[in-house]
């Protein structure tokens, strides 16, 4: 069960891999708020059944009530076992657990004053949140807990591919935009709408893209939503003939389109992951986010973040953020200059060879 964000939710596929491995006669259900996340499970040959409960990760008053209606029919399942992509240290997934009516309903343990305030204490969560595991890790030991099989980070993988029909209008849409044949970058320069902290200035993002863009043979794509195309077109600014705007193209498409891309550079976000998940050299850019539980996962991505006082104030599932109030200012993302980020991506290249 997801009721995450896009990039939680692929940091679940090793475990979702592993549950299989181990299961191999389990019929398996996703249960999931987003559209994304429904196109993600269903792409998983692990998966038998996916149901879209909403279209939001967000719990407002009617989308959560289609969500306690779509998880009290499913009580009809008779679910041996119900787990909770982290993180999940929140009311809702609570009480969707507990709707769902598994016989078994794992998930993580929190601190010991969020344990009935969020209802984890009806959850069998006895499974402690570590804040020294990455989120992959933390979902392996979910697994763990239900098969007894220990694990190994090393062999953890979060790859996935896009279906091939989604790879072939991909690649119509690079020679539509004239990128066939260059080394592309993608970016994505926002977040959601209640973590604008977690963003780097647009300004600097369109500096970034200018270096980028002094090889005549590079080309820039930078991905958002409907919504955020406003943001973004004022990001690339008088770069509109070198910058490829991506904001109308279903979530099938924009993981065939990141696919066919060269490198990747984001803040931390959802197609930060989903860049690393289909193989993209990913460089991710934190500041009150902490990387390590978020980090581009495996060894050939990077991260880069200010050399700053104040670092990683976002502290959830963990504990409360009170100087996360400071950070809506960028405080210390302002400290990340053009050139660091730069440097970072030239690595990230090499890196990749």
């Amino acid at each position: 069960m997801s009721l995450t964000g896009l990039g939680d939710t692929l940091l679940y596929r090793p475990a979702l891999r592993e549950l299989k491995k181990r299961l191999p006669h389990a019929e398996i259900h996703a249960i999931c708020a987003s559209r994304a996340a429904t196109v993600f499970f269903e792409s998983c040959d692990e998966v038998t059944r996916t149901i879209q409960l909403s279209q939001s990760r967000n719990v407002s008053p009617g989308n959560g009530w289609r969500l306690v209606k779509g998880a009290w029919a499913l009580r009809g399942e008779r679910y041996d076992l119900s787990l909770t992509v982290f993180p999940s240290n929140r009311f809702a997934c609570a009480l969707l657990a507990i709707l769902v009516g598994a016989r078994w309903r794992l998930a993580h343990h929190y601190r010991s004053r969020d344990h009935w305030r969020n209802l984890n204490g009806l959850i069998h969560a006895d499974v402690p949140a570590d804040p020294n595991l990455h989120d992959v890790e933390q979902n392996m030991t979910l697994i763990e807990k239900v098969t007894g099989a220990p694990w190994s980070s090393a062999e953890l993988d979060v790859s996935f591919d896009p279906a091939a029909s989604q790879i072939d209008v991909a690649r119509e849409m690079f020679r539509a935009w004239g990128l066939d044949g260059k080394h592309v970058t993608g970016m994505h320069v926002t977040s959601f709408p209640d973590m604008t902290y977690k963003r780097w200035e647009g300004s600097r993002f369109c500096e970034l893209a200018g270096r980028i863009l002094e090889s005549p043979m590079t080309g820039v794509i930078i991905f958002g939503t409907r919504d955020e195309r406003g943001y973004i077109e004022q990001v690339v600014g008088d770069r509109g003939d070198r910058i490829t705007v991506c904001t109308d193209a279903p979530f099938e498409v924009v993981a065939a389109l990141v696919a066919q891309c060269s490198a990747f550079v984001s803040n931390d976000s959802g197609l930060m992951h989903l860049a690393v998940c289909v193989g993209v050299p990913t460089l991710g850019i934190f500041g009150p986010t902490n990387p390590v539980r978020t980090r581009p996962w495996g060894a050939r991505h990077r991260m880069v973040q200010p050399d700053h006082a104040c670092l990683a104030c976002y502290r959830y599932p963990f504990g409360a953020s009170p100087e996360l109030e400071k950070c809506i200012a960028h405080s210390c993302l302002d400290a990340l200059s053009v050139a660091e980020v730069y440097s970072a991506y030239e690595s990230l290249r090499e890196v990749d060879g």
